[in-house]
């Protein structure tokens, strides 16, 4: 196997980055159409009068509940992907590759 040059090294963390910002983007696009949906939900039921049909189906309790639930999950997986996008950093700066030959 060939020894890896710095070029081959660069191009592969800049794929990883670039992937890792997409992932990142998506993930935040995801979240983000997610609280849009559930906001104009929640306008219907609690502004036309609907949440007593929630609550009659005894599933309001449950959607604000799993709506929280949800969002905490997204939230937490945006956040771990900018500490995986900070680790993949310092693995490349770390990496012997990337360090001076003198």
């Amino acid at each position: 196997m060939m020894k890896m040059t710095w070029e081959d090294s660069n191009g592969r963390y800049n794929k990883l980055f670039e992937s890792l910002n997409v992932l990142l983007d998506k993930t935040k696009k995801a979240l983000s159409d997610y609280e849009q949906i559930n906001m104009e939900f929640a306008h219907k039921i609690y502004n036309e009068d609907l949440t007593p049909l929630m609550e009659k189906a005894e599933c309001l309790e449950d959607y604000e509940k799993e709506f929280k639930v949800m969002h905490g999950i997204m939230t937490k997986q945006i956040e771990h992907l900018h500490q995986i996008r900070d680790e993949v950093k310092m693995m490349m700066i770390k990496d012997s590759i990337n360090f001076p030959l003198n």
